[in-house]
This record gives C-alpha cells, sequence and structure tokens, in this order.
C-alpha cells in the first residue's frame, strides 16, 4: 500500500518542513510521523 498518490504533488515550504521536523526531533508528533514524514520519505526515495 502507498502512502502517497503516484500523480499527486505535494508542497512543503521549507520553513514550514524546517519547523516542523525540529519540533518532531525535540519530541516526536504522531501526526508529523504519521502524515507528513512518509510524503517526506516517498518524495525522497523517487529522486
Amino acid at each position: 500500500m502507498s502512502t502517497t498518490s503516484p500523480k499527486a504533488r505535494y508542497v512543503f515550504g521549507q520553513q514550514e518542513y524546517n519547523y516542523g521536523n525540529a519540533e518532531n526531533t525535540k519530541m516526536e508528533n504522531p501526526i508529523y510521523m504519521d502524515s507528513v514524514l512518509p510524503v517526506i520519505e516517498a518524495v525522497a526515495a523517487r529522486s
């Protein structure tokens, strides 16, 4: 099962990404882990 849609385009601002990532590093955020991180990892795997 894929966590992303193959034709979808996901847009994250750099500041938004940096903030979310830093906050998740301080204390694991279940929403970030469930909804944001899989998209970032899927895009990185395609690059």
